[in-house]
């Protein structure tokens, strides 16, 4: 993600997987981030920013059975809402606790990043996330630049208002993770803009999405967990 403010996560070796055509996904490449992903935020933002890092403590790990009831908890058919697609790879897939009716107002959700340049991934969240879908990437990078500018939660409903929050075909996607410092002041904690264009033709149908995500894991895909202070 963006890395706006500090994040409670966990990380732990795992395995990705991605369902395109939902097939078993080839050995994904993994490469290094290119220079314009590494590059640091000023620091007039990162000061901004650091107001957050007091919310969010790390956690030391997750036990195996935590981590299994996350994974099913979180990825089931039910649960899915849309994907994102680049050529040459496989979707990234979404979901959010009680379906897509519920993707802006979740308690928890997560995604499966089946393919991508620094290897799959399967992300879980307890907290607060929003979903905003962009008609082209040029109005998603404002968005951005405000968030890295002033991550405050006033100033950033401010930037996105008018933005849909229901998945669009072909919509730029960025989903933003907010939380709350220990001052009691909301912002957005982290950020991540996807690569790909929102594909609404994905179909799970005789797949399942936990034995994907698990697949994914037992391959050596890394595994995230945050939990956040709701705002």
């Amino acid at each position: 993600m963006g890395n706006c403010i500090q994040q409670q996560a966990v990380s732990s070796a795992g395995t990705t997987h991605d369902a395109g055509a939902l097939q078993p996904p080839p050995a994904h490449l993994r490469r290094r981030p290119s220079a314009e992903q590494g590059a640091s935020t000023t620091t007039q933002a990162q000061a901004q920013r650091a107001i957050f890092s007091e919310a969010n403590a790390s956690m030391d790990g997750l036990t195996r059975e935590r981590r299994r009831h996350l994974i099913a908890s979180t990825f089931t058919h039910q649960n899915f809402c849309f994907a994102t697609k680049q050529p040459g790879r496989l979707p990234t897939l979404y979901f959010a606790n009680g379906g897509p009716s519920q993707l802006n107002t979740t308690e928890q959700g997560g995604r499966i990043r089946q393919q991508h340049d620094e290897g799959p991934l399967v992300d879980v969240f307890i907290g607060e996330r929003k979903h905003y879908f962009f008609e082209n990437r040029e109005q998603m990078r404002a968005v951005r630049s405000a968030i890295r500018e002033n991550p405050f939660r006033t100033a950033f409903e401010a930037a996105v208002q008018g933005i849909s929050q229901v998945p669009q075909r072909n919509s730029t996607h960025m989903e933003v993770v907010l939380t709350v410092n220990a001052q009691g002041e909301a912002g957005v904690d982290d950020y991540h803009a996807s690569i790909g264009t929102v594909d609404l033709t994905v179909d799970l149908n005789g797949v399942d999405p936990e034995d994907i995500a698990n697949t994914l894991l037992q391959e050596g895909a890394k595994f995230d967990f945050e939990q956040l202070r709701r705002t």
